[in-house]
């Protein structure tokens, strides 16, 4: 996939925002500079990424990593390589040990069975080329009087974490407003892969009352990079709704009639007018039957399981 460039501006004093794209879709990374201190740099990017963050932003004394997904991630090994160090949650930590448990955080290859060969193989293969795997990851460190907070923000993905700094909170993809729309081609519904986790880091992250807050993507209805005062408020509430209705829509599909994952995410998608599936709506879908595990009934068929509420 193709790189563009990366730009910087600053969004408060010691704070530059680093901003790229991954296709047609905005990504975000932070730099912050405490005096004295050296840089720290929230998310890398993907690998393909890193000579030109390095070009913009030089050499991080530390990299935190907020989860296991090549789009955040990717940029470790580079870094590393020049002498930062990398930090992330004992999860994301365990999730990256390889190229092949990246791709199975990210896209779990039982899923491919939903997804035309090509596609599920041309992303499959995005995801090991760039991810970054291996020994340097360090677990964070808490209360060392670095002055930036890790808060473990699970629901998206296990491991998950948003760091704060000042009044400013750097969420990455722990809260994903009603998803991506708009851009050229993507039209996503929110990445979840456990719904009780997703509401319990909503309401911490509410709680946190911040000032201004810096998605990993251009996430809906805010569709910013950087979310300020009231739109926080808005984009939260959608974070929250959204979440919801899925679970009702597919607490109705189960109802109707046997699903499998594949069946179900289309049926989602097309109650959010997006037409086309892609395997990350494949996740949200699974962790919607596991959110009625007590009352969902479970059949296999060949190699694929089929689920129905009654």
């Amino acid at each position: 996939m193709k790189t563009p460039g990366i730009a910087h501006r600053e969004i408060d004093s010691n704070v530059g925002l680093l901003m790229g794209s991954l296709g047609d879709v905005d990504l975000n990374i932070l730099v912050i500079s405490p005096d004295g201190d050296g840089k720290s740099m929230l998310d890398c990017g993907t690998a393909d990424m890193a000579q030109q963050i390095h070009d913009v932003a030089g050499v991080p004394k530390r990299v935190y990593v907020s989860h296991s997904h090549y789009d955040h991630d990717g940029g470790a090994g580079f870094f590393s390589s020049l002498g930062s160090e990398i930090f992330a949650s004992q999860a994301t930590i365990a999730l990256l040990q390889t190229p092949e448990t990246a791709l199975e955080s990210f896209f779990p290859w039982r899923h491919r069975v939903f997804l035309e060969k090509q596609q599920a193989e041309r992303f499959a293969e995005e995801i090991l080329r760039q991810s970054s795997t291996g020994a340097y990851f360090k677990p964070v460190k808490r209360d060392d009087g670095e002055p930036i907070e890790v808060i473990d923000a699970p629901g998206h993905v296990a491991g998950m974490q948003v760091f704060r700094y000042r009044d400013i909170l750097f969420t990455s993809d722990a809260i994903q407003g009603s998803g991506i729309k708009g851009s050229a081609y993507t039209d996503s519904i929110p990445q979840i892969s456990s719904f009780q986790e997703y509401f319990q880091t909503l309401r911490k992250v509410m709680s946190l009352k911040n000032e201004v807050m810096v998605p990993g993507h251009n996430y809906s209805p805010a569709s910013s990079r950087v979310i300020e005062g009231s739109a926080i408020d808005r984009f939260l509430a959608a974070s929250y709704d959204t979440a919801r209705r899925i679970l009702d829509y597919a607490y109705d599909a189960l109802s109707e009639d046997w699903q499998s994952i594949g069946t179900l995410a289309a049926y989602l998608l097309r109650k959010f007018s997006i037409g086309k599936l892609y395997p990350q709506c494949l996740i949200t879908a699974e962790a919607a039957v596991s959110h009625y595990c007590g009352i969902v009934l479970r059949r296999s068929e060949g190699g694929i399981s089929l689920y129905r509420i009654p």
